[in-house]
């Protein structure tokens, strides 16, 4: 009777949260750009019935481009396993020539910085760009916080009816899930609008990465500052007072 309580009691303390684990809002199929024109759209949204991109919401010369040389390489057979890779990937994050070679180069040249829970992913184009967008939990440690804080992930595998559009960063990196964390900087001005911010990131110079399972991705610059010695709360809290001090320094 007693393990039976203990067991009841265990159920009554972790269903909060596995039920706001369940309750995870979902990320939209559209957002709009500043200018009123779609910035983001799913990728389940871009495709028309026949699973071709529907140019009225995602077109560039890129994916055209990428289209036209899918269809030759669609000349194998369709049931081979070949046309199932991904062969050519698309660039899909912002340049920007701020140092970074440090933790403090990189909070300084910010100008955002998030730490938080990837609460939900879906694949699909921010700017015609294809790649992957993350949700949230978290707080802005720099910058101004808004109700919904995204993060696009250069990594995706969209199939389309004229093949695969693939992205991927370049350099170490893990595939982000649900429930990793993460702390962003966000060298590129963010996307402000509808009270919903959304960041886009070279995944390898601007994350620390922390999976589920522990594993964690740290830029190289400052992996000797922020490396696998310190658990993510100290990892954070390190980021949340070199952000203050740069403040007081201003």
């Amino acid at each position: 009777m007693r393990s039976l309580f203990a067991m009841f009691a265990l159920i009554v303390m972790l269903y909060p949260s596995f039920a706001s684990a369940q309750a995870a809002p979902p990320v939209p199929d559209t957002i709009p750009g500043k200018d009123g024109r779609l910035a983001w759209v799913s990728a389940r949204h871009a495709l028309d019935e026949s699973g071709r991109l529907k140019t009225e919401l995602v077109d560039s010369p890129l994916l055209r481009a990428n289209a036209r040389l899918n269809r030759k390489q669609n000349e194998i057979k369709a049931n081979d396993a070949a046309a199932e890779e991904c062969k050519t990937f698309l660039g899909t994050y912002l340049e920007n020539f701020k140092p970074t070679n440090s933790l403090k180069e990189a909070v300084d040249g910010a100008e955002m910085i998030v730490s938080g829970r990837v609460l939900s992913i879906e694949e699909g184009f921010l700017h015609n760009l294809p790649g992957s967008l993350l949700r949230l939990s978290g707080s802005a440690i720099k910058g101004t916080n808004t109700d919904e804080i995204f993060v696009f992930y250069p990594l995706a595998r969209i199939r389309t009816a004229n093949g695969l559009v693939c992205t991927r960063p370049v350099g170490a990196f893990q595939p982000p899930a649900v429930g990793d964390q993460l702390v962003v900087f966000s060298m590129s001005q963010p996307l402000v609008t509808e009270n919903r911010t959304v960041l886009q990131v070279d995944p390898v110079r601007e994350i620390v990465h922390q999976g589920v399972s522990g594993q964690r991705v740290v830029p190289a610059a400052f992996v000797q500052e922020l490396g696998s010695g310190l658990t993510f709360e100290q990892l954070e809290r390190r980021v949340v007072l070199e952000s203050k001090s740069a403040r007081r320094s201003q």
